[in-house]
């Protein structure tokens, strides 16, 4: 896909959790903005207008189908301007655990047993054969499709034919079972390296699968001849830590191994094959993308289109809302988090004041912070910062 499109190589995702990222790439605002997954808020609201929304008002017939259920489901407000969302009740297992006895016993019961995958869980072979039966039926009307994938992501359940594909299965240690979907009570129990090793095999055999899938789309789009004449954005919503800087899972850090994600562009008659883009750009500017393509007036939605020239003043934005449902010695559980990515620089800061400053370049893991030898730098970028990021900062 990179080679027929734009690859995008310095990318950030606008938190580090799935919530606030998907209201980000629906909105084209940031979290401070749009407020999904602050505090006692899990849901977007009707404050700002999604593209899905925008898209149908002119015409375009909009289908969302959802993977994560919990961060995604149209409770949450993400499934606003779509005609169709596919969201729950798609299998057995799903409906088993909407009713009270069903939750109690898969998040309860079922994994004291052992690891077990989260109950109805749809793969992404269901999430194509859905999205293309959709296709199927609007013959040539024009329409926005999204698709939000779950195959990577906690806990990890490869499918053959990749599952082993990097270590023995039957030889690989058991991790946390429990710890899916972000809701981390009390500090976390630190995983032994055969333990970290085995979720990393794991986790690199499910991108396998879920690249093949996507693959597996594309062919099918090409036969159906939608391919060329539609733009296909691939990205992510978040990043993974596996013991980086003591954390593990998402959702409560802004280091780049949780919101540096891949993006891709595809679209033919548009865009030059083969592209290499390297300056820094975020899912903020997604919907304005879609916009631009779809023709929408100037101005529909905020943000700079990733169609434009490249911007060398450009920054990549994450920010990272305080969060009660992680461990107290994790970042969010403290306040507020935000950072700004430059090249070559990471730049983080938390609600107390605390700075923290990485060349990502020179030292991609981020191990060295250099804020307290870089404090003229550093005061630079707390003057960005009250202009991008007006949150609430000691």
């Amino acid at each position: 896909m990179a080679q027929e499109g734009w690859l995008f190589e310095n990318v950030t995702s606008s938190s580090s959790w799935t919530l606030p990222s998907h209201a980000t790439m629906m909105t084209g605002r940031q979290q401070h903005e749009h407020r999904a997954g602050v505090l006692r808020r899990p849901y977007l609201d009707h404050k700002f207008p999604t593209i899905a929304e925008l898209l149908r008002r002119e015409g375009y017939v909009t289908g969302g189908f959802v993977a994560n259920i919990y961060w995604c489901g149209r409770e949450t407000g993400l499934g606003r301007g779509f005609v169709r969302y596919e969201d729950y009740f798609e299998n057995a297992g799903d409906a088993l655990v909407r009713t009270v006895l069903g939750r109690r016993l898969a998040y309860d019961v079922w994994p004291k047993l052992g690891p077990r995958d989260i109950p109805g869980r749809k793969s992404a072979s269901d999430m194509n054969s859905h999205l293309l039966s959709w296709i199927d039926g609007l013959h040539d009307r024009p329409f926005f499709g999204f698709v939000n994938y779950m195959d990577v992501h906690g806990p990890l359940f490869p499918r053959p034919p990749y599952l082993g594909r990097f270590s023995d299965v039957s030889r690989r240690p058991a991790g946390e079972p429990g710890v899916a979907l972000g809701a981390i009570t009390g500090e976390f129990q630190r995983l032994t390296p055969e333990q970290i090793q085995a979720d990393i095999d794991a986790y690199d055999e499910s991108i396998l699968y879920l690249d093949a899938q996507i693959g597996s789309l594309l062919d099918e789009l090409k036969k159906r001849g939608k391919l060329d004449n539609t733009l296909v954005i691939l990205t992510s919503d978040h990043g993974e830590s596996f013991g980086e800087h003591g954390f593990y899972f998402h959702g409560h850090s802004l280091y780049r191994e949780q919101v540096n994600v891949p993006m891709l562009l595809r679209w033919p008659a548009h865009l030059p094959a083969g592209t290499h883009r390297t300056e820094p750009v975020d899912l903020e500017q997604i919907a304005a993308t879609i916009a631009e393509a779809a023709g929408l007036p100037s101005g529909a939605v905020p943000g700079v289109s990733l169609l434009g020239q490249p911007d060398s003043a450009a920054v990549g934005i994450a920010e990272l809302a305080q969060r009660s449902t992680v461990p107290a010695s994790w970042p969010a559980s403290r306040g507020w988090l935000a950072s700004l990515t430059t090249d070559p620089w990471h730049f983080i800061v938390l609600q107390s004041g605390e700075a923290e400053l990485y060349d990502f370049r020179k030292d991609p893991q981020e191990r060295t912070n250099l804020a307290a030898d870089s404090v003229h730098l550093v005061e630079q970028f707390r003057e960005r910062f009250k202009s991008l990021v007006p949150i609430p900062i000691r």
